[in-house]
């Protein structure tokens, strides 16, 4: 009885290491998947599409290239950026930026800007953010989506598309005297002492040398893939100065993430 006993429970116990192996022990042909397979899934392309009163105008932004420009215009567009507003002097977030803004500043044969919220170019999101240069994005022909600037490392909100190549925005180097209390560009050393002689107001301290390099351009991010034509009607509006007299009124900006733009996304907005 004892032997049969002993017997039965041997079996049971073959049978349940058995069944593990087959369940827990991978095949002979078994190959591991290398770490490297499991890529993350890349983000689609992003497009700027402005729904304006004279039209709709598509823009690729080059975000692999310029990811801060681009994320501070989506960030602003889509309201999930900080901005404080100027009018109320009180800070907004989850309100699109851009919607309701003009182009306040037409300048034919040179460029469309907008992006400032009090409708003067003076206007800004409430913050500044460094420059954002790419060699391989320059001002090279009509329809480049660029920042407008007030100086190095001064962009907010303000934007402009070109109609022409202007090479004269891309980055360069400046030079500056040092012992002044305002930037004064200079090429030479006499250029600054001549400049601290006739304007000793403006100087600190002296040497005046000029030493001080900075980067100075505007930051492209983008360009127009349809609607130019949209852009080349404004430059024809009737103007007071640069300004458009009947404002031309960004009604909506969106952002939309696609390996390829639609044309459905032309339609007007309802």
């Amino acid at each position: 009885m004892r032997h049969h006993t002993f017997r039965s429970m041997f079996v049971i116990v073959l049978l349940i290491w058995g069944f593990s192996l087959n369940t827990i022990a991978a095949p002979l042909n078994y190959t591991p998947i290398p770490p490297s397979t499991f890529k993350k899934p890349q983000r689609l392309q992003p497009w700027a599409i402005f729904y304006t009163s004279m039209g709709t105008i598509i823009a690729k932004l080059y975000e692999k290239r310029a990811p801060k420009t681009v994320a501070n215009f989506i960030g602003l567009a889509t309201g999930t950026k900080a901005w404080r507003d100027p009018k109320t002097k009180t800070w907004q977030k989850g309100k699109p930026f851009y919607n309701g803004l003009t182009f306040h500043r037409v300048i034919k044969g040179f460029m469309v800007q907008g992006g400032c919220p009090l409708g003067t170019g003076t206007g800004g999101p409430g913050y500044k953010f460094e420059d954002e240069f790419h060699p391989a994005l320059k001002h090279t022909g009509p329809g480049i989506l660029s920042m407008a600037n007030s100086g190095p490392n001064t962009n907010g909100s303000q934007f402009f598309i070109t109609y022409k190549t202007t090479s004269w925005l891309n980055a360069k180097i400046v030079k500056y005297c040092t012992g002044f209390k305002r930037s004064v560009r200079c090429r030479t050393h006499f250029q600054c002492d001549i400049i601290a002689r006739r304007y000793p107001q403006f100087t600190t301290k002296a040497p005046f040398r000029c030493t001080i390099k900075k980067q100075k351009g505007h930051a492209v991010f983008g360009k127009v893939v349809s609607g130019m034509n949209v852009v080349s009607a404004m430059a024809l509006v009737p103007k007071k100065g640069s300004k458009p007299i009947k404002p031309i009124v960004i009604k909506s900006l969106l952002i939309k993430r696609a390996v390829r733009w639609a044309p459905s996304w032309r339609q007007p907005l309802r």
